[in-house]
């Protein structure tokens, strides 16, 4: 059985008040754990389109959809620079997230840096670097964006030391296992402090599971492919 299957069994247990309704339900709950991101997209607009949610539908979509984004994606947090004073004049710091394995370095302009670039030096944490509580952290508020970095610097090394929320500078993740604060770990002077708002550059698959998330959560539904023919749409 595959999802729109799933979820046509459900919704009419649920309308005909039928005994098999929590069945149906337990056996969505399995079938969204392997369904395919087109799939669920593709539900996600059928039952905005057709205005069929229900409370246990968004529960299961928003669990399952919350719970890829948390353990499926990879990101990358960098910086790179020629000369740190180059830098502090135009300070940047980029994290990258997606559902690939591998994030490439990009500079302040997003080209890719080729691996042989002598000219630019970087700083980079993965998602690899992280255990999967603070990766859960980071994701999560990249998911609420507005993301400030914290980078610390001097004459020779930049180094991002965490990142916040901008809009709530008690929410924050600092990176203590990865990279300790070289000023507070030297307690040596000519070292900056710059918070700088981080850009989120997120791929194709992640926004749109996010859009998706955020229609569930704001219980808003809108379709999210504005190119979708929704008169095609159909359980």
């Amino acid at each position: 059985m595959n999802l729109s299957g799933a979820v046509g069994n459900y919704l009419n247990a649920w309308e005909g008040h039928s005994s098999l309704h929590g069945e149906m339900l337990h056996i969505l709950t399995n079938i969204i754990l392997i369904a395919t991101m087109d799939e669920i997209k593709t539900q996600y607009n059928v039952l905005s389109q057709q205005k069929l949610w229900t409370t246990s539908l968004i529960d299961v979509f928003h669990d399952e959809i919350l719970n890829r984004l948390l353990t499926e994606s990879s990101f990358l947090i960098s910086t790179s620079w020629t000369t740190t004073e180059e830098w502090k004049s135009e300070p940047y710091v980029t994290i990258k997230i997606g559902f690939e394995d591998t994030q490439f370095l990009t500079d302040k302009y997003g080209n890719v840096i080729p691996e042989d670039d002598e000219n630019l030096k970087t700083f980079s944490l993965s998602s690899n670097d992280f255990s999967q509580n603070t990766q859960d952290n980071i994701v999560r508020m990249i998911l609420r964006n507005n993301i400030l970095a914290a980078v610390e610097t001097n004459d020779n090394t930049i180094q991002v030391i965490g990142i916040s929320n901008i809009q709530d500078s008690n929410e924050l993740v600092p990176f203590i296992n990865n990279v300790v604060g070289l000023s507070s770990l030297f307690g040596q002077s000519g070292y900056q402090l710059f918070s700088i708002p981080a850009k989120v550059d997120e791929s194709e698959d992640f926004s749109t599971l996010k859009q998706i998330l955020k229609g569930l959560s704001t219980q808003t539904f809108n379709i999210i492919d504005e190119y979708i023919d929704i008169n095609t749409l159909q359980l």
